[in-house]
């Protein structure tokens, strides 16, 4: 009787129970296994790892499949990768889903992706258990060793190396184009304000049209030719616009120089020539109130604004000057200059407040500290405030209150006792307070840290 079966559909493959199905990457995988002839000289098993691993992505290796290599190179041991050996490795399918925490279908599955991709290759035993054995000097019996074979990675491994290579000059570059791009788009949006700033006749049209037009290239998958499209199309936008309104302004400066339009204004526009302002006001001007409730303030900030009416009628009665005990009475002017003793210290007790790490900033900038003014060191405790853990609004209220030298020795108080203040902007904060109320005495702060004592602020 023949086997033929002319009447028969497509041929359906038959599986056998015990027998591996061979497909062509398997069976390629198990040709590059037995080519295998050891590590080349210096090289680690792990270092071939590490640039399968570096060129997980571009290969389109998935961190599972990655992991799952990385638990199948921990059961090899170094002769195993030598010359006339084979890195066999034969652990149980419950060890690998215990390290994974892989179920036992996920597990068969990374397993025969891994091998479909060329990293390992299966040497089944006849009854398809995976098992094997060493001599007394730990060299594998290859004839009586079954399992996963770790060869084919090492086969993977130039192929890697290039396409890590690749992946990485590819990220640069798209790196590089995004920081280009961002660029033109400000420099077209800045030249777009300076032509509706100054009325020049320039057509806008097309650039604003062209901004809202951009396309999103920070999706890394996007073509590299796509996203460098996008940036030539951006930067030719920026120099035209750029171009036109370099002109415009040129013309307008001509017409200005004949005086041909008669009173103009200059295209520079008013200068400011001290935007930091004056010595004792903050770099910008507080137009927000604070959002701590005073009313539940414990601080001694306040304790001045809730004191009972009673208070102010006893003191408008005290006697006037000369009093019962002859003291005399400190004038408003006295109370103005040194109600929280800024005037107390000078310049060189600032600069020995100061810790090392500010006189080190400080000398940056200033070859000699002792010639420092007083505007050096307002900026190096500006600089700290982020280090500080103070926030610019809280810098800027202590400015309003205490001036921007009060509001630098203060800092320098804060810093030199770090490692006692937990808050540092809170207790700033606190200290702006206390000059707002007539309490602040900061020199005795001073004076307590230089003689090495806790100071007025360590009660603040």
């Amino acid at each position: 009787m023949s086997d033929a079966r002319p009447d028969a559909g497509p041929y359906q493959p038959r599986r056998y129970a015990g027998l591996r199905r061979m497909t062509p990457p398997l069976y390629r995988s198990a040709e590059e296994a037995e080519a295998f002839e050891g590590l080349p000289q210096g090289m680690t098993p792990w270092d071939v790892f590490w640039h399968l691993d570096r060129a997980a992505v571009p290969m389109g290796y998935s961190r599972v499949e990655i992991d799952t290599l990385r638990v199948l190179f921990k059961f090899s041991q170094a002769q195993d990768w030598a010359a006339g050996s084979r890195p066999i490795v034969w652990p149980a399918n419950d060890t690998l889903m215990l390290e994974l925490g892989l179920s036992r279908t996920a597990l068969k599955y990374r397993l025969r992706c891994l091998a479909s991709k060329g990293l390992i290759a299966f040497r089944d035993s006849p009854t398809g258990k995976r098992y094997g054995h060493r001599d007394h000097e730990g060299i594998l019996i290859l004839s009586a060793t079954f399992g996963i074979d770790l060869s084919p990675a090492l086969a993977r491994m130039e192929a890697c190396e290039r396409a890590a290579a690749r992946h990485e000059m590819e990220q640069g570059l798209r790196r590089e184009l995004r920081r280009r791009r961002t660029i033109a788009v400000k420099a077209v949006r800045q030249a777009i304000e300076v032509a509706l700033e100054y009325d020049l006749p320039v057509d806008l049209t097309a650039p604003e049209e062209g901004l809202r037009a951009l396309r999103d290239i920070a999706d890394p998958w996007t073509p590299i030719r796509d996203v460098m499209d996008a940036v030539a199309e951006v930067e030719g936008m920026r120099d035209s616009v750029e171009g036109a309104v370099k002109e415009a302004l040129r013309d307008q400066l001509r017409r200005q120089e004949r005086g041909t339009d008669g009173d103009t204004v200059s295209v520079h526009g008013d200068v400011e020539l001290d935007p930091a302002g004056p010595v004792d006001r903050p770099h910008i001007q507080i137009t927000t109130d604070s959002f701590i409730d005073k009313s539940n303030y414990r601080n001694a900030a306040f304790r001045k604004e809730r004191r009972p009416a009673a208070d102010a009628t006893r003191s408008s009665e005290a006697p006037a000057a000369g009093g019962s005990d002859g003291a005399k009475p400190e004038t408003s002017e006295q109370t103005d200059r040194h109600g929280h003793g800024v005037d107390y210290i000078s310049r060189s007790m600032a600069l020995k407040l100061m810790p090392d790490a500010m006189r080190d900033f400080l000398a940056e900038a200033v070859p000699d500290p002792r010639g420092a003014k007083w505007s050096d060191l307002v900026n190096v405790a500006y600089w700290h405030l982020t280090a500080l853990g103070i926030s610019e609004g809280t810098w800027q209220q202590a400015c309003a209150e205490i001036g921007r030298n009060g509001a630098a020795i203060a800092v320098f108080v804060i810093a030199a006792k770090r490692d006692e203040i937990r808050k540092p902007d809170r207790y700033l904060r606190s200290m702006a307070y206390r000059a707002a109320a007539g309490e602040l005495q900061l020199h005795r702060s001073a004076w307590g840290i230089l003689k090495g004592g806790l100071g007025e602020a360590g009660h603040a």
